[in-house]
């Protein structure tokens, strides 16, 4: 399975607010997470043990005006690693 999910909006101090983050958040991190968990369930013991989680180059240096989409693509990042060991071989 891909997870390619992506939403982005620009945001700075200035402009950041909840629902921004909410949106970040819902797209970027929690749909992939749910998603990948889901597959594991269903298909996990049929020998589907692949999944792709596309993240961005936050983790390489500063995203200056994406503070959310920064922080999200993050948190994916750092589920991965878990989920990994977690469901991996």
């Amino acid at each position: 399975m891909i997870n390619n999910a992506c939403f982005w909006r620009a945001d700075s101090i200035a402009t950041l607010d909840a629902a921004s983050l909410d949106r970040h958040y819902g797209v970027n991190a929690r749909a992939p997470i749910l998603l990948s968990v889901e597959f594991v369930r269903r298909f996990a013991e049929k020998g589907a043990r692949r999944i792709i989680l596309m993240t961005s180059g936050q983790m390489l240096g500063p995203m200056p005006g994406s503070i959310a989409y920064a922080a999200s693509k993050a948190a994916l990042d750092a589920f991965t690693i878990t989920f990994a060991d977690e469901v991996g071989r």
